[in-house]
Protein backbone atom coordinates (compact mmCIF):
# COMPACT_ATOMS: atom_id res chain seq x y z
CA UNK A 1 0.00 0.00 0.00
CA UNK A 2 1.28 3.46 -0.46
CA UNK A 3 1.42 6.87 1.22
CA UNK A 4 2.14 5.33 4.68
CA UNK A 5 4.01 7.72 6.48
CA UNK A 6 5.76 8.23 10.24
CA UNK A 7 4.43 4.97 11.07
CA UNK A 8 6.07 2.12 13.01
CA UNK A 9 6.21 -1.70 12.89
CA UNK A 10 3.83 -2.45 15.13
CA UNK A 11 1.41 0.12 13.55
CA UNK A 12 2.25 -1.81 9.95
CA UNK A 13 0.98 -4.84 11.55
CA UNK A 14 -2.18 -3.72 12.13
CA UNK A 15 -2.75 -2.64 8.94
CA UNK A 16 -1.63 -5.75 7.60
CA UNK A 17 -3.41 -7.76 9.56
CA UNK A 18 -6.72 -5.95 9.28
CA UNK A 19 -6.32 -5.63 5.54
CA UNK A 20 -5.53 -9.26 4.98
CA UNK A 21 -8.49 -10.32 7.44
CA UNK A 22 -11.33 -8.19 4.65
CA UNK A 23 -12.04 -5.62 7.68
CA UNK A 24 -13.92 -3.45 5.67
CA UNK A 25 -14.19 -0.48 8.78
CA UNK A 26 -12.75 -0.51 12.10
CA UNK A 27 -12.98 2.39 14.66
CA UNK A 28 -10.49 1.59 16.70
CA UNK A 29 -10.74 2.03 20.91
CA UNK A 30 -7.79 3.90 22.55
CA UNK A 31 -7.45 4.02 26.55
CA UNK A 32 -6.56 7.66 28.02
CA UNK A 33 -3.12 6.43 28.79
CA UNK A 34 -2.04 6.30 25.37
CA UNK A 35 -0.98 2.92 25.10
CA UNK A 36 -1.59 0.45 21.65
CA UNK A 37 -4.66 0.61 20.23
CA UNK A 38 -7.06 -2.09 21.17
CA UNK A 39 -9.80 -2.89 18.34
CA UNK A 40 -12.76 -4.05 20.06
CA UNK A 41 -14.67 -6.50 17.86
CA UNK A 42 -18.12 -4.63 18.61
CA UNK A 43 -16.34 -1.51 16.03
CA UNK A 44 -16.15 -4.39 13.39
CA UNK A 45 -19.54 -3.71 11.30
CA UNK A 46 -18.71 0.25 12.37
CA UNK A 47 -20.09 1.95 8.68
CA UNK A 48 -18.99 5.33 7.86
CA UNK A 49 -20.54 7.45 5.07
CA UNK A 50 -21.05 5.65 1.65
CA UNK A 51 -18.76 8.12 -0.49
CA UNK A 52 -15.68 10.66 0.03
CA UNK A 53 -16.39 14.30 0.27
CA UNK A 54 -15.83 16.21 -2.62
CA UNK A 55 -13.17 17.65 -0.93
CA UNK A 56 -11.51 14.02 -1.19
CA UNK A 57 -10.54 13.42 2.63
CA UNK A 58 -11.25 10.20 3.21
CA UNK A 59 -10.33 9.23 6.43
CA UNK A 60 -10.76 11.16 9.90
CA UNK A 61 -8.45 10.40 12.76
CA UNK A 62 -8.48 7.19 13.73
CA UNK A 63 -10.51 6.08 11.34
CA UNK A 64 -10.91 3.98 8.11
CA UNK A 65 -11.76 5.36 4.82
CA UNK A 66 -15.34 5.98 3.52
CA UNK A 67 -17.08 3.59 1.21
CA UNK A 68 -15.43 1.24 -1.26
CA UNK A 69 -12.99 3.29 -2.46
CA UNK A 70 -11.30 4.17 0.79
CA UNK A 71 -11.96 1.06 2.72
CA UNK A 72 -8.17 -0.22 2.65
CA UNK A 73 -7.02 2.76 4.33
CA UNK A 74 -6.41 3.24 7.91
CA UNK A 75 -4.59 5.81 10.01
CA UNK A 76 -3.31 5.55 13.22
CA UNK A 77 -2.35 9.23 14.52
CA UNK A 78 -0.18 10.55 11.94
CA UNK A 79 0.66 7.18 9.83
CA UNK A 80 -1.64 6.57 7.12
CA UNK A 81 -2.11 3.42 4.75
CA UNK A 82 -4.19 4.51 1.61
CA UNK A 83 -5.58 3.15 -1.31
CA UNK A 84 -3.32 2.63 -4.71
CA UNK A 85 -2.81 5.91 -6.23
CA UNK A 86 -4.21 8.41 -3.36
CA UNK A 87 -1.72 10.41 -0.85
CA UNK A 88 -1.65 11.19 2.62
CA UNK A 89 -1.89 14.55 4.40
CA UNK A 90 -2.93 16.16 7.47
CA UNK A 91 -5.50 18.83 8.18
CA UNK A 92 -3.47 22.07 8.86
CA UNK A 93 -6.60 24.83 8.77
CA UNK A 94 -5.99 27.21 11.11
CA UNK A 95 -9.76 27.19 12.08
CA UNK A 96 -12.71 25.48 10.45
CA UNK A 97 -16.16 26.66 11.70
CA UNK A 98 -18.67 24.46 10.77
CA UNK A 99 -21.98 25.90 10.96
CA UNK A 100 -24.26 25.23 7.85
CA UNK A 101 -25.99 28.27 7.32
CA UNK A 102 -25.99 31.25 10.13
CA UNK A 103 -24.62 34.63 9.11
CA UNK A 104 -21.52 35.47 11.58
CA UNK A 105 -20.32 32.56 12.43
CA UNK A 106 -17.09 34.49 11.85
CA UNK A 107 -17.20 37.78 13.28
CA UNK A 108 -15.12 40.97 14.84
CA UNK A 109 -16.34 43.98 16.66
CA UNK A 110 -14.17 47.19 17.61
CA UNK A 111 -10.64 47.22 17.05
CA UNK A 112 -10.11 43.32 17.69
CA UNK A 113 -7.37 41.21 15.27
CA UNK A 114 -7.76 37.77 14.52
CA UNK A 115 -4.11 36.34 13.21
CA UNK A 116 -3.98 32.83 11.66
CA UNK A 117 -1.11 30.99 10.19
CA UNK A 118 -2.94 28.90 8.28
CA UNK A 119 -6.16 28.88 6.14
CA UNK A 120 -9.79 29.38 8.15
CA UNK A 121 -12.49 27.44 6.32
CA UNK A 122 -15.85 28.34 6.84
CA UNK A 123 -18.76 26.14 6.02
CA UNK A 124 -21.94 28.42 6.38
CA UNK A 125 -23.61 29.09 3.18
CA UNK A 126 -25.08 32.44 4.06
CA UNK A 127 -24.04 35.74 2.02
CA UNK A 128 -22.69 37.36 5.26
CA UNK A 129 -21.19 33.91 6.74
CA UNK A 130 -18.23 36.17 8.05
CA UNK A 131 -18.97 39.96 9.18
CA UNK A 132 -16.51 41.78 10.48
CA UNK A 133 -16.04 45.85 11.48
CA UNK A 134 -13.95 48.19 9.40
CA UNK A 135 -11.43 48.89 12.59
CA UNK A 136 -10.88 45.01 13.38
CA UNK A 137 -8.16 42.81 11.31
CA UNK A 138 -9.13 39.30 10.11
CA UNK A 139 -5.86 38.03 8.50
CA UNK A 140 -5.08 34.73 7.41
CA UNK A 141 -3.07 33.34 4.25
CA UNK A 142 -6.42 32.06 2.90
CA UNK A 143 -10.08 32.39 3.39
CA UNK A 144 -12.08 29.17 2.10
CA UNK A 145 -16.01 30.05 2.06
CA UNK A 146 -18.57 28.15 1.16
CA UNK A 147 -20.74 31.43 1.38
CA UNK A 148 -19.92 34.97 1.30
CA UNK A 149 -18.76 38.09 3.41
CA UNK A 150 -19.19 41.72 4.54
CA UNK A 151 -16.93 43.73 6.00
CA UNK A 152 -12.83 43.06 5.35
CA UNK A 153 -10.37 39.84 5.02
CA UNK A 154 -6.83 40.15 4.94
CA UNK A 155 -5.76 37.54 2.54
CA UNK A 156 -6.83 35.64 -0.23
CA UNK A 157 -10.56 35.09 -0.72
CA UNK A 158 -11.96 31.99 -2.30
CA UNK A 159 -15.67 31.85 -2.56
CA UNK A 160 -18.07 28.76 -3.12
CA UNK A 161 -16.11 26.49 -1.77
CA UNK A 162 -17.50 23.12 -0.74
CA UNK A 163 -18.00 22.70 3.12
CA UNK A 164 -15.60 20.52 4.74
CA UNK A 165 -16.41 17.93 6.70
CA UNK A 166 -15.81 17.47 10.32
CA UNK A 167 -11.99 16.11 10.18
CA UNK A 168 -11.99 14.58 13.77
CA UNK A 169 -15.97 13.21 13.15
CA UNK A 170 -14.69 9.49 14.23
CA UNK A 171 -12.00 10.58 16.90
CA UNK A 172 -13.92 8.68 20.10
CA UNK A 173 -14.33 10.26 23.25
CA UNK A 174 -11.96 9.13 26.04
CA UNK A 175 -12.85 6.31 28.07
CA UNK A 176 -12.93 7.40 32.19
CA UNK A 177 -13.32 3.82 33.28
CA UNK A 178 -9.24 3.74 34.11
CA UNK A 179 -8.79 7.21 35.59
CA UNK A 180 -8.99 8.61 39.50
CA UNK A 181 -12.25 10.41 40.29
CA UNK A 182 -10.80 13.66 41.39
CA UNK A 183 -13.90 15.31 42.69
CA UNK A 184 -17.30 14.39 43.57
CA UNK A 185 -19.20 17.94 43.43
CA UNK A 186 -17.73 21.35 42.09
CA UNK A 187 -13.90 21.59 43.36
CA UNK A 188 -13.24 25.26 44.23
CA UNK A 189 -10.04 26.50 44.38
CA UNK A 190 -8.78 29.94 45.91
CA UNK A 191 -5.12 29.17 46.99
CA UNK A 192 -1.99 28.01 45.08
CA UNK A 193 -3.01 24.05 43.88
CA UNK A 194 -1.59 21.52 41.77
CA UNK A 195 -3.76 18.99 40.29
CA UNK A 196 -3.63 15.80 39.16
CA UNK A 197 -5.81 14.33 35.89
CA UNK A 198 -8.64 12.33 36.53
CA UNK A 199 -12.74 12.73 36.69
CA UNK A 200 -13.90 15.87 38.29
CA UNK A 201 -17.94 15.62 38.74
CA UNK A 202 -19.23 19.13 39.30
CA UNK A 203 -16.70 20.89 37.33
CA UNK A 204 -13.14 23.01 38.49
CA UNK A 205 -13.50 26.86 39.31
CA UNK A 206 -10.34 28.81 40.25
CA UNK A 207 -10.58 31.89 41.91
CA UNK A 208 -9.90 35.09 41.27
CA UNK A 209 -6.07 35.07 42.62
CA UNK A 210 -5.80 31.48 42.64
CA UNK A 211 -2.73 29.73 40.97
CA UNK A 212 -3.37 26.18 39.76
CA UNK A 213 -0.93 23.91 38.02
CA UNK A 214 -2.08 20.97 35.64
CA UNK A 215 -0.38 18.05 36.58
CA UNK A 216 -0.06 16.00 32.60
CA UNK A 217 -2.45 13.87 31.73
CA UNK A 218 -6.53 13.55 30.90
CA UNK A 219 -8.88 16.09 32.77
CA UNK A 220 -12.45 14.27 32.50
CA UNK A 221 -15.02 16.98 33.61
CA UNK A 222 -18.82 15.60 33.91
CA UNK A 223 -21.61 17.65 34.81
CA UNK A 224 -19.65 21.12 35.03
CA UNK A 225 -16.45 22.93 33.48
CA UNK A 226 -13.80 24.82 34.21
CA UNK A 227 -13.73 28.57 35.27
CA UNK A 228 -10.81 30.56 35.55
CA UNK A 229 -12.00 33.98 37.12
CA UNK A 230 -9.84 37.30 36.45
CA UNK A 231 -6.45 37.25 38.14
CA UNK A 232 -6.23 33.55 38.50
CA UNK A 233 -3.27 32.00 37.55
CA UNK A 234 -3.45 28.25 35.40
CA UNK A 235 -0.30 26.78 33.91
CA UNK A 236 -0.64 23.16 32.23
CA UNK A 237 1.77 21.38 30.47
CA UNK A 238 0.58 18.10 28.19
CA UNK A 239 -2.40 18.08 29.32
CA UNK A 240 -6.71 17.85 27.60
CA UNK A 241 -9.69 19.22 29.29
CA UNK A 242 -12.10 17.18 28.06
CA UNK A 243 -16.04 18.11 28.72
CA UNK A 244 -18.12 14.79 28.81
CA UNK A 245 -21.28 16.27 29.24
CA UNK A 246 -23.75 17.40 25.74
CA UNK A 247 -25.35 20.11 27.99
CA UNK A 248 -24.20 23.71 28.33
CA UNK A 249 -21.25 23.35 30.46
CA UNK A 250 -18.31 24.95 29.21
CA UNK A 251 -14.73 26.82 29.94
CA UNK A 252 -14.05 30.23 30.64
CA UNK A 253 -10.74 31.53 31.03
CA UNK A 254 -10.86 35.30 32.05
CA UNK A 255 -8.40 38.08 31.52
CA UNK A 256 -6.15 39.72 33.92
CA UNK A 257 -4.11 36.77 35.65
CA UNK A 258 -1.55 34.06 33.53
CA UNK A 259 -2.82 31.16 31.45
CA UNK A 260 -0.22 28.93 29.95
CA UNK A 261 -1.90 25.13 28.73
CA UNK A 262 -0.14 23.12 26.07
CA UNK A 263 -1.57 19.21 24.59
CA UNK A 264 -0.12 16.05 24.98
CA UNK A 265 2.83 15.43 22.56
CA UNK A 266 2.03 11.64 22.12
CA UNK A 267 -0.83 9.38 23.31
CA UNK A 268 -4.33 8.98 22.25
CA UNK A 269 -5.22 13.00 22.45
CA UNK A 270 -2.09 14.10 21.08
CA UNK A 271 -2.68 17.78 19.86
CA UNK A 272 -5.87 18.06 21.50
CA UNK A 273 -5.96 20.65 24.29
CA UNK A 274 -9.43 21.45 24.71
CA UNK A 275 -12.51 18.83 23.83
CA UNK A 276 -16.38 18.60 24.07
CA UNK A 277 -18.86 16.62 23.61
CA UNK A 278 -19.95 16.73 20.32
CA UNK A 279 -23.09 17.92 21.62
CA UNK A 280 -22.65 20.62 23.88
CA UNK A 281 -23.37 24.01 22.24
CA UNK A 282 -22.33 26.38 24.84
CA UNK A 283 -19.86 29.46 24.65
CA UNK A 284 -16.16 28.77 25.03
CA UNK A 285 -14.67 32.28 26.60
CA UNK A 286 -11.03 33.20 26.35
CA UNK A 287 -10.03 36.54 27.28
CA UNK A 288 -6.68 38.16 27.92
CA UNK A 289 -3.36 39.43 27.14
CA UNK A 290 -0.01 38.62 26.57
CA UNK A 291 0.16 36.33 29.40
CA UNK A 292 -2.11 34.16 27.88
CA UNK A 293 -0.94 31.13 26.13
CA UNK A 294 -2.97 28.16 25.03
CA UNK A 295 -1.46 25.86 22.14
CA UNK A 296 -2.66 22.99 20.77
CA UNK A 297 -6.11 22.38 19.14
CA UNK A 298 -9.66 23.49 20.37
CA UNK A 299 -12.23 21.08 19.17
CA UNK A 300 -15.78 22.08 20.27
CA UNK A 301 -17.45 21.45 16.64
CA UNK A 302 -21.02 22.49 18.35
CA UNK A 303 -20.14 25.72 20.42
CA UNK A 304 -19.34 28.77 19.57
CA UNK A 305 -15.79 30.28 21.03
CA UNK A 306 -15.40 34.28 21.91
CA UNK A 307 -11.73 35.55 21.56
CA UNK A 308 -11.29 38.75 23.65
CA UNK A 309 -9.05 41.14 25.41
CA UNK A 310 -6.74 44.04 24.94
CA UNK A 311 -3.30 42.47 24.60
CA UNK A 312 -1.55 39.68 22.45
CA UNK A 313 -2.60 36.37 22.90
CA UNK A 314 -2.08 32.60 22.03
CA UNK A 315 -5.73 30.97 21.77
CA UNK A 316 -4.84 27.84 20.25
CA UNK A 317 -3.10 26.03 17.54
CA UNK A 318 -6.26 25.24 15.49
CA UNK A 319 -9.83 25.87 16.58
CA UNK A 320 -12.89 23.51 15.31
CA UNK A 321 -16.09 25.48 16.33
CA UNK A 322 -19.95 25.86 15.33
CA UNK A 323 -18.86 29.79 15.59
CA UNK A 324 -16.00 32.29 16.36
CA UNK A 325 -16.15 35.99 17.33
CA UNK A 326 -13.21 38.11 18.11
CA UNK A 327 -13.65 41.03 20.46
CA UNK A 328 -11.52 43.57 22.25
CA UNK A 329 -8.91 45.60 21.24
CA UNK A 330 -6.06 43.30 21.33
CA UNK A 331 -4.61 41.15 19.25
CA UNK A 332 -6.20 36.95 19.19
CA UNK A 333 -3.69 34.29 17.36
CA UNK A 334 -3.46 31.10 16.16
CA UNK A 335 -0.57 29.87 15.77
CA UNK A 336 1.50 26.60 15.22
CA UNK A 337 4.35 27.29 16.06
CA UNK A 338 6.09 24.63 17.85
CA UNK A 339 4.54 22.19 16.09
CA UNK A 340 1.55 21.39 18.62
CA UNK A 341 -1.88 21.07 17.54
CA UNK A 342 -3.88 18.19 16.52
CA UNK A 343 -3.01 16.21 13.49
CA UNK A 344 -5.99 14.16 11.81
CA UNK A 345 -4.46 12.15 8.93
CA UNK A 346 -6.07 11.51 5.72
CA UNK A 347 -5.79 10.29 2.20
CA UNK A 348 -6.90 12.42 -0.49
CA UNK A 349 -7.82 11.61 -3.65
CA UNK A 350 -5.31 11.27 -6.80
Amino acid sequence: MKGIKNTTLPILFLALVLSSCGVNSVDPVFSPSGGQAQVSDSYLDYAPPATADGNGWVDGYYSMGYGGQGQHSFCLGAACFCPDGWSAGDFTASMLIADASSSGTLSSSGKASLITDNEIRVNSSSSTSVSTSSNSVVQAPDFFLVGNHAGPLYGAVHLGQSALSDPLQFLPYPDSSGLVVRSNSLLSVSSPTTLQPGVYNGGIAASSGADVTLAPGLYYIVNGGLSIGSHANVKGTEVTLFLADAATSTISIQGGGAAQLTPPTDGYTKGLTIFFNRGNASTVTITGGGNLQIYGSIYVKSATVNLGGNGNMVAGSQIVASKVSVGGNGTSRITTAGGIYALPSGCFAP
